[in-house]
């Protein structure tokens, strides 16, 4: 696992990955950020911590599925207009488009799952007539599960 800790913005977004994006400081107010990655096998981990606020947009890798979630914020969190909280997550399917947007400094993490991974060669991948991410809400027991388990790989990856 990597780990990361910048006091230049640009250098941050270049580290960011899994995604072609643009990325706007909106209230500058503490020049830090970090990102750690949590590679296990296809699968990709980012865990990045935001000094500011900011608006990110961009488009995922099309050759899988991302999730993205705040795991701290002290202002509102929007993925794609809709207000992104505790216990939801963006879905972005392949080549998906996105907007996040936040007004102060914030935590987030993203996974990115090859389509590969997730449907095997014999099986048909779903088709996706929407290249946009939605905002769904799986429930704080889940959210709450899938955060323990990746706290969980990237504290064993420390080690």
């Amino acid at each position: 696992m990597s780990h990361q800790v910048f006091t230049e913005f640009e250098a941050y977004t270049d580290a960011i990955q899994d995604a072609d994006l643009r990325v706007t400081l909106s209230r500058p107010e503490r020049p830090l950020w970090s990102i750690r990655h949590l590679h296990i096998d296809a699968l990709h981990i980012q865990a990045g911590s935001d000094g500011c606020g900011n608006i990110t947009e961009g488009a995922t890798r099309r050759d899988g599925w991302t999730l993205v979630w705040q795991t701290r914020a002290r202002g509102a969190y929007l993925a794609n207009g809709e207000r992104l909280t505790r216990d939801s997550m963006l879905v972005l399917s392949p080549g998906a488009e996105f907007r996040l947007a936040c007004s102060s400094p914030h935590d987030w993490m993203s996974a990115f799952v090859p389509t590969a991974s997730l449907f095997p060669p014999d099986d048909a991948e779903p088709s996706c007539s929407s290249r946009v991410g939605q905002v769904v809400c799986p429930g704080h027991e889940l959210t709450n599960r899938l955060q323990m388990t990746i706290d969980t790989f990237m504290a064993a990856a420390d080690v």
